[in-house]
C-alpha cells in the first residue's frame, strides 16, 4: 500500500498492533475482504475498533510471569 493511500485504520491495525488482514478478521469474526474495504476507508463497527484497540493493549501488556 502506497503511503497516500494508508487510513488510520491501515496504520493502527498494522504497525501499532502488528495484525494482518486475516489475524484482524479472525479476532473480529469478518471476512477478510471487510477488512480490505475498512482499510481503504470504509467506516468501521465500533464493536470491531474496540476490539482491536483491546488486543493491542494485551499483547502490548503481556508478561511471562
Amino acid at each position: 500500500m502506497k503511503y497516500h493511500e494508508m487510513t488510520k485504520s491501515y496504520v493502527f491495525r498494522e504497525f501499532e498492533c502488528g495484525l494482518s488482514v486475516e489475524q484482524a478478521a479472525m479476532l473480529c469474526l469478518k471476512s477478510v475482504r471487510t477488512f480490505q474495504e475498512w482499510d481503504k476507508g470504509k467506516e468501521i463497527p465500533k464493536e470491531c475498533r474496540r476490539l482491536k484497540r483491546n488486543q493491542c493493549r494485551l499483547e502490548l501488556s503481556y508478561n511471562k510471569e
